[in-house]
Formats: structure tokens, C-alpha cells, sequence
């Protein structure tokens, strides 16, 4: 059966010609024996609107009125007024297809409409017969009605059989083909019923010429889920025509948008090819999703091939749920011609170093690349695709920017990967002079994944992810590679950016009050430390001070305070202070206060500063106070706040004191 479904507004149109059949065998029919008939051509144009009741939408009415006469036996006057009777007839239909029965011609009555047709009037005979397009009853050689013809001979292929060519044999059987696996014929169309439909979209791709070494959409297809929602893991996809395995490469799937889904394969000997969705491909109950199949010709394909692409059976979809449709789902031919087109190289552009950049840092270089164009014609790039690699998870960077540096403009943001972990910049409209070239480079924020490593990939196995066509000839260039990458990860950046682990370490703050004296009292600035903070934000939730309180009594200190010393924000106590001693490091301090507060801290540099209330009974003129963290990687514990994992602070191996301070009284003033 044909169907040439043209037209974005779902315009169907049905028809066949079939032109005259020169028999060769036996000499048993002569040419004036074969019938040439052409089938009435049907076209529905139900628009995009709903149609209902009262619609003013008339040519859309006129299409369902002619839809419901055709397909539902129904007796409508085509007049464009959707009245009572026309009401009636939606309703009766919608109940055949199981869908809400309230007479509202919408998105999934027009997608219904167009499985109905795609599976030609009726239930089509079992394989097929040649002439017996959708809507059409003449059988080519023998004038019967198609619908008799239940069955096709099963005998071998014969003389005067052409591939893509299915002949009855109920009148002439010395001059009959049947579709068999070694060839001679085309595979017969099957329905399948299913939970979810998939079929043909209207406008899939028409016949078309493509050059080698270009590259185009063969077929747009759409499966539309049911009452449930299903994953759809992976399609396989079926060569059809006069070419050889070999001459097709990048074989993928993308959505309706052109982003692609699946990374790029290439036939094995059976003509196909199993296309994988990862994570599994979800489409919500009730919606319908559409798809592309995309490939190219190799470079050196000679002219005059020709292939398609489809879905050869139900059972190629591998779902969680049985996809049902009339297969073959099948794109229209894509013929090759042997042309020198224009060229478009892809190189990698500078170096691109590892930054080890912090949690919260911005504008983060991945890539850097170049895109030349050769001296045959100019080139239009209208998509770059970049995919994220590296350990770190999707949700760990955000903001996927393509910066073109040439003309120091941004080309796009991206908020977030894909599903597929790919960021796609559509719509580019970047025009390369001949001999021209163009810089690019590929920028992130990092959100998270202390410890992990993120790089951007501009190339999939040999598709490089650039959609470019040739600005003389109009074809669809396949970019070729030329750049040195990253080892083992053809495509990425030079480096890896390796988001740095969550680190803090203490250190003597410059705000520290120096060596001096310090006044009797509450509340008194004894020490400042630098807690400084990498890869993502830390919580404490054990800082532990210490004392050195030389001839000091430890009952003359009291009411230990941390503050953020530039903020003056509480951050622990008040707490106590332990009379027991404590070595570490060599050290041994008289006193120590530990406080578990929960204590964030952001990254980079916050200045804690420590107070304690010192007593009026000091009595000495000479005492001293020194405040310290005498080991930091047991004195402090703390977890990323992101990561949950354990920190330990540095410096592991030596104390870290503020200065020596000498206690004095207050003086009066009058």
C-alpha cells in the first residue's frame, strides 16, 4: 500500500498510480493483458484546531465529514457545517477508536484519524495486494476487488518481478511475486494492535537526493501512548532499498526538535540496526511524541542508490508496553548522487586545562573547538549538540553555554542536560565563508559533585554532533574530524574539569588581635581564624578551641563565644571551659572549649573569631592568654553539605595559634 502523508496540519493524502507493468515469463499475457489504474486521490486536512459543533473551520469540517464517509460508513453531506448529524458521526467514531466519546475533534482524534488511514479502509488483505492503495479496490492485473484477495501465493519469486513490486496471482500465475526473505518484493504491511500506536507522521521527509558525504532525515515517525504511560528502551531500524549496508552511516534517532536520542550506529548484515534510548525514553499516557530518523552516505557512495529507513515490525519497538501500528513504518526513498559538496571540519581550538573548579563557580571552560569550511561553497551551521562525560551526574552542573569566541557573543544558554545528558543549540544560523572558520568554545556553572569530573563531547564514535548544510548545492554536510582531543574521548575537551573536593583548613587570621594586652571583661576578642572553605560548603558540627593559659587559673576564663568576625554573627556557645589539659602536637594547653553548634560555612574564607569573659579576679600583671586549634583534623569534623561526605580539616600534623595576649585592666576614663 502507498500513503503520502504530507503536510505539518496532519493532511493526509491517499492515492496510487501505477503505471503499466511489462510482464516477462512465459509469454503467457501480453501487454494489453496488464490494466493501468490510478485510485482516486483523498485528501484530509483536519487542521490544528479542535473541530466541533458550530466550527467555522469549514475545509477542516469538510475533511472529517469526508474522514467519517470513508471510514465510518457514515452519510454526511460534505458541506462544511458541523451540525447534529456531524456531531452524531464524531461521537460513533470516537467510540470505535476508544476515545472520550463528547464530539471534540482534537490532538488524539487527529492522531487516531491518521493510524486509521495509515492503515488503509478496513482491515487491509493478509500481505498486501499490489494496487490496493488506502481507499483504493481495483487489483492491477486482474480488475477484482482487493478485498477478495485474502492471501497471496506462496511460491518462489518469478521472472517480471521487481523489487518493491507485489504481483497477484490469482489470474496469471505464471506472473506473480511474493514478498520472501531473500527478496523480490517488499514486506507486506501488518497491522498490530496495541496498548500505544505508532505510525508515519504526515510529514515525514519526501522523496529526496542526498550527496555522499551529506547527511539528511529520512523518516519522522510518532508513537502515541495510551491509557498508561510507557518506556520505550530501544527501536530497531530497518534499511529498505537499492543501496548495500556500507554506503549508510551515523544512523540515529532524534525527537520531533532534531535533539538527538540515541547515539549514532551503522547497519550490521541484516540491513539494521538497534538503536538504544539511555535512560529509557518515557512518553506520558494520553500524548504523542515525534521522532526522526537521521543518516548520511558515505563519502564515495556512487550515484544512484537508493534507501529507506523504518520500522519493519512491532516487535522492533521494545517497549513496556506492545506498540501497535500497520508495519512496516517506512520513510520514502533517499536517492544518491555522487557531488563534490562543500566540506566542514571540526578541530579542537587552544588548550583546555583543568581548572579543578569549586562548587559554585561560574562560566567554567569544557571545550574549546573550530569549525572550517572548504573552498567549494559556504556553509550554514543550524545545531550543535554537546554531550556532558566525565563522573559527575547531570544535576552537578547547570547553565550549558555555547560562546562563540570569534564574534565574542554568547549563542545560547542551556539550563539543564537532557535526559541523554546532551545540551542542543538549535536554531544557530552560523554562516562560514568559504575557506572561513569559526571559534567556539563550550562553558558550565558547576553546582556540585565535589571530587568528580565533567567534560564537554562535541563528536559521538564518527557523527560529529554539528548540523551544517551547504549554502550552493542546499545538502546536508557530514562534518569530518581533524582535532586533537582528549585521550580516549575523541571530541571532549583537552582536560577534564575536576571539580574540587570539599576541603577546610585553619589558619592564623591577619585579623587576629596582635600580640598585646587585652582588657579585663565580658565578651573580650581573644584570637581570629580563617576557616577556609573549597569545593563545597562544609558543616561542622564539633569545633573544638584550646588555651594556653601559662600562669593563669583556667576558673579566670568563662562564657566561650565563636563569632563570625565580620559579621559579628553568633556561631556557638556560650559554652564552658574544660579545666582538663590537652596535648596535641607537642602542645599542652590548660584549657579547652568545644562546641557543638551546627556551623555552616560557605566556600571560601570565613573569619571565626573566639571570646571569652575574663574575670576581674586575675591578679597577676603579667598573665597571659593564647587561644588555639591545637590539631585541626581531629579538633574539627565536619560533612560536605552537598556530598554528606566526611571532611577533614588541615592542618593535620601542627596547632595553629593566635597571638600571645597579656591581661590588664581596664582603664578609666573621665
Amino acid at each position: 500500500m502507498s500513503n503520502l502523508l504530507k503536510s505539518k496540519t496532519l493532511k493526509i493524502v491517499l492515492g496510487l498510480t501505477l503505471a503499466t507493468f511489462l510482464v516477462v515469463g512465459l509469454g503467457m499475457v501480453s501487454k494489453t493483458a496488464v490494466k493501468t489504474v490510478k485510485a482516486e486521490t483523498i485528501s484530509y486536512d483536519f487542521g490544528t484546531s479542535t473541530v466541533k459543533a458550530g466550527s467555522a473551520m469549514k475545509s477542516a469540517v469538510k475533511a472529517w465529514q469526508s474522514f467519517f464517509n470513508n471510514y465510518d460508513s457514515a452519510s454526511l453531506v460534505v458541506d462544511g457545517v458541523f451540525g447534529k448529524k456531524s456531531t452524531a458521526a464524531a461521537k460513533a467514531w470516537q467510540a470505535s477508536q476508544s476515545l472520550v466519546v463528547d464530539g471534540l475533534l482534537g490532538t488524539k482524534s487527529r492522531a487516531a484519524a491518521s493510524v486509521q488511514i495509515a492503515g488503509g479502509a478496513g482491515t487491509p488483505p493478509v500481505g498486501g495486494v499490489a494496487g490496493c492503495a488506502a481507499g483504493a479496490v481495483t487489483n492491477i492485473i486482474t480488475g477484482a476487488s482487493c478485498t477478495t484477495a485474502t492471501t497471496l501465493d506462496a511460491a518462489s519469486v518469478t521472472a517480471g518481478c521487481e523489487v518493491g513490486d507485489i504481483y497477484s496471482g490469482t489470474v496469471f500465475p505464471a506472473f506473480k511475486c511474493v514478498y520472501t526473505a531473500t527478496g523480490g518484493g517488499t514486506p507486506p504491511e501488518v497491522p498490530v494492535t496495541g496498548s500505544a500506536m505508532a505510525a508515519l507522521a504526515s510529514d515525514t521527509p519526501a522523496v529526496q537526493t542526498l550527496a555522499d558525504a551529506g547527511n539528511a532525515n529520512f523518516t519522522k515517525f510518532y508513537i502515541s501512548a495510551g491509557a498508561t504511560n510507557i518506556s520505550v528502551n530501544s527501536i530497531r531500524v530497518t534499511r529498505y532499498g537499492l543501496s548495500t549496508n556500507a554506503s549508510l552511516e551515523n544512523i540515529k534517532i532524534l525527537d520531533g526538535a532534531g535533539v538527538p536520542l540515541t547515539t549514532a550506529g551503522t547497519l550490521n548484515s541484516n540491513s539494521q540496526v538497534n538503536l538504544t534510548f539511555t535512560p529509557s525514553l518515557s512518553i506520558p499516557a494520553g500524548t504523542t511524541q515525534q521522532f526522526i530518523i537521521r543518516a548520511g552516505y558515505v563519502n564515495g557512495t556512487a550515484g544512484g542508490a537508493t534507501a529507506s529507513l523504518g520500522i519493519a515490525q512491532a516487535s522492533d519497538i521494545s517497549a513496556t508496553q506492545t506498540v501497535g501500528g500497520t508495519f512496516p513504518i517506512k520513510g520514502n526513498d533517499v536517492g544518491s548522487v555522487s557531488l563534490d559538496i562543500g566540506t566542514l571540519q571540526v578541530a579542537n581550538d587552544g588548550t583546555v586545562t583543568d581548572d579543578t573548579p569549586d562548587v559554585g563557580d561560574t562560566n567554567v571552560v569544557l571545550n574549546k573547538f573550530k569549525l572550517s569550511a572548504g573552498s567549494t561553497e559556504a556553509v550554514t551551521v543550524s545545531q550543535i549538540s554537546v554531550e556532558r562525560t566525565g563522573s559527575a551526574s547531570a544535576t552537578d552542573s547547570t547553565n550549558i553555554e555555547l560562546f562563540d569566541v570569534t564574534h565574542n557573543v554568547t549563542l545560547g544558554t542551556i539550563a539543564s542536560w537532557n535526559a541523554q545528558g546532551i545540551a542542543t543549540f538549535n536554531d544557530l544560523n552560523l554562516v562560514i565563508a568559504k575557506g572561513g572558520s569559526l571559534r567556539l568554545k563550550v562553558m558550565l556553572d558547576i553546582a556540585n559533585g565535589s571530587g568528580l569530573t565533567v567534560n564537554g563531547d562535541i563528536i559521538d564514535g564518527s557523527d560529529i554532533r554539528v548540523i551544517a548544510k551547504g549554502n550552493d548545492y542546499g545538502f546536508f554536510i557530514t562534518p569530518t574530524n581533524t582535532g586533537t582531543w582528549l585521550t580516549g574521548n575523541t571530541g571532549a575537551g583537552a582536560a577534564n574539569q575536576t571539580i574540587s573536593a570539599g576541603a577546610f583548613n585553619i589558619t592564623k587570621s591577619t585579623s587576629s588581635p596582635a600580640t598585646g594586652n587585652v582588657t579585663k571583661g565580658n565578651e573580650r576578642l581573644i584570637g581570629v581564624f580563617d576557616v577556609v572553605v573549597n569545593g563545597e560548603a562544609i558543616r561542622t558540627t564539633s569545633f573544638k578551641v584550646s588555651y594556653n593559659l601559662a600562669t593563669m587559673l583556667d576558673t579566670e576564663i568563662s562564657n566561650a563565644r565563636l563569632k563570625n568576625f565580620t559579621t559579628g554573627d553568633a556561631l556557638g556557645g556560650p559554652n564552658t571551659v574544660s579545666a582538663t589539659d590537652y596535648i596535641a602536637n607537642g602542645t599542652t594547653y590548660e584549657g579547652t572549649s568545644t562546641f557543638t553548634d551546627t556551623i555552616d560555612f560557605p566556600v571560601g574564607t570565613t573569619k571565626v573569631g573566639v571570646y571569652l569573659d575574663i574575670s576581674d579576679d586575675v591578679s597577676g600583671t603579667t598573665d597571659t592568654l593564647q587561644v588555639g586549634i591545637a590539631d585541626a583534623d581531629t579538633d574539627l569534623v565536619g560533612k560536605g553539605i552537598t556530598s554528606n561526605d566526611t571532611i577533614t580539616a588541615t592542618p593535620a600534623a601542627s596547632v595553629v595559634n593566635g597571638n600571645v595576649l597579656t591581661i590588664k585592666a581596664g582603664a578609666l576614663t573621665a
